[in-house]
């Protein structure tokens, strides 16, 4: 199909919405910030600088979080013990809290460098995915479409091994695997987007 080559593909507004809400090129692009090289160049600003350390503090907080998380997933699926869910949906609760936290460092940080890296013509002509294997190839890191992949991936075969698990192994009632499958899902992949996993996607 015939598309005009005024027309733009993506703008620096599409991009923030996009980062704002996708989980999975939020992540990237949190990944993508934390390269040595991007670090040392942006964080050396005031205002950059204190977004930088802003997520420090809460990407530690968030990892903490999940941790304990994981453990109260694996001490409700062993002992069946209904105190463990409110401890869950406590931990939830707090890790929702401090993810918008950290989204909004990950996304001034990340439209910063996409301003300082492109004009707004240049991004015109551009696609996220496109954007995506530049900044791979100049930082030598893995691009935005292997990470989306690799990621659904580990959720899939996450919510499939709870389902063997739960059903054959250990049983549980249908309320519970339901459950215990929506709690692996999100357990699951945020322990994959840790930073010492994520970094490592293959």
């Amino acid at each position: 199909m015939y598309q005009p080559s005024d027309i733009p593909i993506t703008s620096i507004n599409a991009l923030a919405g996009t980062i704002q809400t996708n989980k999975e090129v939020r992540r990237w692009f949190e990944h993508l910030i934390q390269q040595k090289d991007i670090k040392s160049e942006l964080s050396g600003g005031k205002e950059i600088g204190s977004y930088y350390l802003k997520y420090g503090n809460f990407a530690n907080l968030e990892k903490a979080i999940y941790v304990l998380l994981f453990c109260a997933l694996m001490l409700t699926v062993l002992t069946r013990q209904p105190p463990y869910v409110v401890f869950m949906a406590a931990l939830f609760t707090a890790g929702v809290l401090v993810q918008l936290k950290k989204k909004e460092c990950v996304v001034r940080i990340s439209l910063f460098l996409l301003g300082r890296d492109f004009t707004r013509l240049s991004l015109a002509q551009k696609t996220l995915y496109q954007i995506g294997e530049i900044y791979a190839r100049q930082y030598n890191t893995f691009p935005l479409v292997h990470a989306v992949t690799s990621t659904d991936a580990i959720k899939r075969k996450a919510v499939l091994y709870t389902i063997l698990f739960v059903t054959f192994i250990y049983p549980l009632d249908f309320w519970q695997i339901c459950a215990a499958v929506l709690a692996a899902y999100y357990v699951f992949y945020n322990l994959a987007s840790l930073t010492c996993v994520y970094g490592r996607i293959k």
